[in-house]
């Protein structure tokens, strides 16, 4: 069981809400989809073994999500799909632009395979999958695999990345003739339109608020944590 959500047994369960869940379910019905889920680029490369921790707990998180409300053996869970972009020449210490361009190269090449079996494919970018990804640097991942960071209210989390409000910002930056940068001081709106902190814990409940995709535009943010609730 995950550190973070101790798992409900029976009768427990039905006491726990499943919108989420259903959420998911009608859109996949919807698309006639058989899949969904975020993409994940890998940004850190210092540890073969601490990466695998941080998937090993994020797969079992979503494990838990739907075993605690009795659907672990639901069709939805069933087509949960974990895709993982990784490269350690090109991504090793990426930016948030790098990681946006290696994002879109991915949708104009396997995401298009998948964009055959969506019902319609034009609409096929209001699907969470393909306009959000999880950048997952060194940081977010010592978050999540050290122990006691993972327990701090701000810890056990990721970066949730806005593509293409990242490939935007750079696009409007060169039209002015300026170099986009990641500075601290950044407009904090546009930093939040771009990328937010989210647990990774939450992320079948983000998915499911994603399918709105104007819900990214209004979430909270609490000590630098965004949240889906």
């Amino acid at each position: 069981m995950s550190m973070i959500i101790n798992s409900l047994k029976a009768p427990y369960a039905e006491m726990l809400g499943t919108t989420d869940i259903t959420a998911i379910r009608k859109s996949l019905g919807e698309d006639k989809s058989e899949r969904w889920g975020f993409v994940l680029i890998r940004c850190t490369y210092s540890s073969q073994e601490a990466w695998e921790k941080f998937l090993r707990l994020a797969k079992q998180d979503a494990y838990d999500y739907f075993e605690q409300r009795g659907m672990e053996e639901s069709d939805v869970y069933a087509n949960l799909v974990w895709t993982v972009i990784e490269d350690a020449d090109t991504l090793d210490g990426a930016s948030y632009l790098d990681t946006s361009r290696r994002f879109e190269a991915w949708l104009e090449s396997e995401g298009k395979h998948e964009k055959r079996e969506i019902k319609f494919p034009n609409m096929w970018r209001n699907c969470p999958r393909y306009s959000y990804f999880l950048h997952v640097d060194q940081e977010s991942l010592e978050s999540v695999v050290d122990d006691e960071k993972a327990k701090t209210k701000a810890g056990y989390y990721c970066m949730m990345v806005q593509s293409g409000n990242v490939l935007l910002a750079e696009a409007e930056a060169e039209s002015e003739n300026e170099w986009a940068t990641e500075d601290e001081d950044e407009d904090e709106d546009a930093f939040y339109d771009q990328r937010k902190r989210v647990h990774v814990h939450e992320l079948v409940s983000w998915y499911a608020l994603l399918l709105w995709d104007e819900n990214w535009y209004h979430v909270s943010v609490d000590d630098g944590i965004a949240n889906c609730f």
